[in-house]
């Protein structure tokens, strides 16, 4: 429903309403996690309640927005379903629904290749990724906005102007990146330590920091035209790209682990090197004109 409400243009009140649910969030979670007064902790499961509830207010707040069409679009029962409608959607969310696997897999077949190197390693290397993961949010800021802008104008035949919103967004993203980037490569410590004062993880953590976080740009453009190609229904190159950085790191970083010897910075670098496959594949048609691109 959001993003119902943000391809009618419609930014403020899906950010407004996931605003005040988080903040909800912050009040709800040690409440239910520990209890308070009558309310008994209930330990992790407090944590999962409090996330539903969140997620119930909001989609109830959003639900009567649109059913009262005070939110720039008012949603109605009456109308039949259209098959041709889910095909329309499926085209561009079957696609992102591989991207979103391809992107986790990589993350999966890294952590893979750094367990055989203890606990430790597992876990400081774990504490830096965490960090990357938590890039796909701030990139989503301006990729929800990407998709609705870039879309309107592809529909209005306007590739050339879809194109310059695109790489707008992407240094808009890039930049926002690559400052949490560099702000964790100087300063590892800043991050790590508020998860764990255990001396050879953050070792570990600090490595992947100063290795893979200066490069944190490339998701920052890679993500962000992705989000641009789901506007343009041009999902083909940002797919190629998410399958190809899963070949990279679990290629070279096999080969390199087992065959050479590298350990763990033949891993960092092979996810290094799949950051940069990911963000140049995805750029390619945004590159050249998207609107002969394939």
């Amino acid at each position: 429903m959001a993003s119902v409400l943000r391809g009618t243009g419609n930014m403020a009140l899906p950010a407004m309403v996931l605003t005040l649910g988080t903040l909800v969030l912050l009040v709800t979670s040690p409440v239910l996690i520990f209890g308070v007064g009558p309310i008994p902790g209930m330990g992790i499961a407090g944590a999962g309640l409090a996330l539903v509830l969140y997620y119930v207010l909001a989609t109830a707040i959003l639900l009567f927005k649109l059913v009262r069409g005070t939110g720039g679009l008012k949603l109605g029962w009456h109308h039949r379903l259209h098959w041709a409608g889910f095909a329309d959607i499926l085209g561009v969310g079957g696609w992102a629904l591989i991207n979103n696997l391809t992107t986790n897999l990589a993350v999966v077949v890294a952590t893979t290749l750094v367990s055989p190197l203890g606990t430790h390693a597992l876990a400081g290397f774990g504490l830096g990724i965490r960090l990357e993961y938590l890039q796909i949010p701030i990139v989503f800021g301006v990729g929800s906005g990407l998709v609705a802008m870039v879309g309107m104008n592809v529909g209005a035949g306007q590739w050339q102007r879809a194109r310059k919103v695109a790489w707008t967004g992407a240094l808009v993203a890039a930049v926002a990146t690559e400052a949490v980037g560099l702000g964790a490569a100087l300063f590892p410590h800043a991050w790590l330590g508020l998860f764990t004062q255990d001396a050879d993880a953050i070792a570990i953590g600090v490595r992947y920091l100063q290795t893979v976080a200066p490069f944190y740009g490339l998701i920052g453009i890679g993500l962000s035209l992705y989000f641009a190609s789901q506007g343009a229904r041009r999902m083909h190159w940002p797919v190629a790209a998410g399958v190809l950085r899963v070949i990279v790191v679990a290629g070279i970083g096999s080969v390199a682990v087992h065959s050479v010897g590298g350990g763990l910075d033949a891993v960092l670098w092979s996810v290094v090197m799949g950051l940069m496959v990911f963000a140049g594949v995805t750029a390619m048609p945004w590159i050249r004109q998207m609107k002969d691109a394939v």
